[in-house]
Formats: structure tokens, sequence, C-alpha cells
């Protein structure tokens, strides 16, 4: 810099050459004799050099962490939160073990979602940007009382989900955790109406009418002994529970008439295999707009990036299977409104 631009004079505005409104331009070293870099303001020097120049600046960075982990929790606290539709709360509570309360929850992981080779703490394409949803402890244990775990698979299982019986090939019901998750990602209304093809052992519908206490599930299985399987599970549930859970043995192809009067239906991969596939497209035509169907471990459609038609494919993923190792991928599509 040239001489005389620090100047005790009024001095003038670098840009403009307008002389300054600030006070008076004192020295150009505090008191105790260090040097200014810039003038120093009358008031400023009469004051002293600050104790902590930065304090100002780090207490402001400290109340924005503050806020930013405060956001965090709560952020983290919705995503697990079940939606009030999907928490009936003392609806389970007839079947409640003792000791546990009417506000306490489950603390499902990831891992209970859907199973990965990595870590716990690792993300994966398969797990990344997925939820865990949890659920009123009254209510897993009602459903854990209706499908009790071999006590051997019980003491060899690290996961808080019950290892239950292995479901007929074909059928790949899924971990209850998994299947709230999942019936969390379809948004459903509380009264709408849940149809399970090819149905296995009941699981998925026995779910749905303890997260539902407002709506009524069915389902069709054409194997007579996970139809009994489903009926004997089913009568260990509440009363209220039973009498919306519907059970059928026999073809689900052969009840495509009634398909139209649920808005949200799961199809086995066992279901559309072979010339099933054809005549499942056949059924899926009557369904009414906005209806959500779920095929489980195989797409409707030769090509998995395209959904039949009349329908839009609105997402995939992997969901951890109940009784065996792994998981299914999902293939949810909507039926779309008509042109």
């Amino acid at each position: 810099h040239e001489p005389g631009l620090l100047s005790v004079a009024a001095p003038a505005c670098r840009r403009c050459d307008v002389p300054s409104d600030t006070d008076a331009l004192h020295t150009e070293a505090w008191p105790d004799g260090r040097a200014a870099l810039l003038p120093i303001p009358q008031a400023v020097a009469d004051e002293g050099p600050p104790e902590f120049p930065y304090a100002g600046v780090n207490s402001m960075l400290a109340a924005l962490h503050a806020e930013q982990q405060r956001r965090r929790h709560a952020r983290q606290h919705e995503e697990h939160r079940i939606p009030d539709e999907m928490a009936p709360g003392c609806h389970a509570a007839k079947a409640m073990p003792t000791g546990i309360g009417p506000n306490d929850g489950t603390s499902f992981s990831l891992a209970d979602v859907v199973q990965c080779g990595h870590a716990l703490g690792g993300r994966c394409l398969q797990c990344a940007g997925r939820r865990v949803r949890d659920v009123p402890l009254q209510l897993y244990s009602v459903f854990c009382a209706a499908y009790p775990a071999p006590r051997s698979a019980v003491a060899s299982s690290s996961s808080r989900a019950p290892v239950l019986p292995s479901a007929r090939p074909g059928c790949s019901e899924l971990a209850f955790p998994a299947f709230v998750a999942l019936a969390a990602r379809l948004e459903p209304e509380p009264s709408e109406r849940f149809l399970h093809l090819g149905s296995g052992s009941g699981r998925a519908v026995i779910a749905w009418g303890l997260l539902m206490h407002q709506s009524c599930a069915s389902g069709v299985e054409a194997s007579h002994h996970q139809h009994e399987v489903a009926v004997a599970c089913r009568g260990r549930l509440p009363e209220d529970v039973q009498r919306r859970v519907f059970l059928h043995c026999g073809n689900a192809l052969a009840t495509q008439a009634e398909w139209c009067h649920a808005s949200i239906i799961f199809i086995s991969a066992d279901v559309s295999q072979g010339d099933g596939l054809e005549r499942m497209a056949e059924g899926l035509q009557l369904l009414r707009p906005g209806t959500r169907v779920v095929a489980i471990s195989q797409s409707l459609c030769i090509d998995p990036a395209r959904a039949p038609a009349g329908f839009s494919l609105e997402g995939t993923g992997a969901y951890r299977n109940a009784g065996a190792p792994g998981n299914s991928t999902v293939y949810i599509y909507r039926r779309a409104d008509p042109t």
C-alpha cells in the first residue's frame, strides 16, 4: 500500500473517495502495541482488543449444530413412527403379556427389514434409503403368539424378529418387520381392504388385520396344509381381529371376479407362474383405479422394468423373508386412472 492510505484524518471510501461516516480513526495499533491491519475506530480503540475475537462466530456455530441435531433426532423419530392408522394400540391388548406397557414399542433394525452382507452400520444399494417402521409392542406380541417359533430356532437366532416355520416353495412370505415397512410404503387409508393371492400360512393377512383395525384382510391359498396352518394361527388372535381376517382354500385365479373389492393386493410368485401370468393379467384389468398390486419374487411382466397394461411401476425393493434366509424382491404397481 502507498503511504498515507491509513491516515489518521477522516478517511475516504476506497471505492468512491467519499469521506467515511465512521468515527475518526485514532491509531494504527492497539494500545498494547499490537499492530492493526485495518484502521481502528475511536470507540473500538477505547474498549481495547476483544479477548476472544471468534467467540461470536463459535457461539453461532454451536447453536446451528444444536439445532441440526434436534431436527435430525426429530426426523429419525418421525421416520420410525408407524402411521396413526396403522397403530391400533389397545386392539391387541387382550392377548398382551404382562410387563408390557401401552406405550412400549418395538425396536426393529434395518437388518430386520432387509438382509445384507455388510456390517450393521453399513449401507449398500439394496438397503440405502430404506426406512424402518416400529409398532406397539402389544401388537407385535400378539403376532408372535399367533406364530410361535420353534425353540431351537429361537435359541439360534440373533435377530429380534422371530424365526418362523418355513413357507412352502414359491410362497415367499415376508418377515413381520419387513411387511410393516412395505405396508407403510403403500400409504394405505384406514379402511382399505387387503387381499393376498397365494397367502401361504397367512402371515401377511394376519399382520394386516392387526395393523389396520378399521379394515379387513383376505387370503386365498391352494395348499390345504398351509391353509390349515393359517386357520390355526388366526385362532390365536383376539376375537375382534379374527372377525376381520378371512382365509380361503382354493385356486386364487378362480376368484378374479372378487379382486375388485380389494384396493391392495399381494401376489405370491407361484400364482403367476406358467400360464398363470396371462390369466393374472386378465384379472388385473378388472381392478379399480388406484389399486396397488404387490408382486412378490416375480415381476408381472417378462421385462421387470415394465408394468402390465393399465398399470404403472411405482417401485421395487428387497424385503426380508420369514422362515428362510435372504430377501424377496417386490414389484409395486398402481392401477392407472382411465384416460
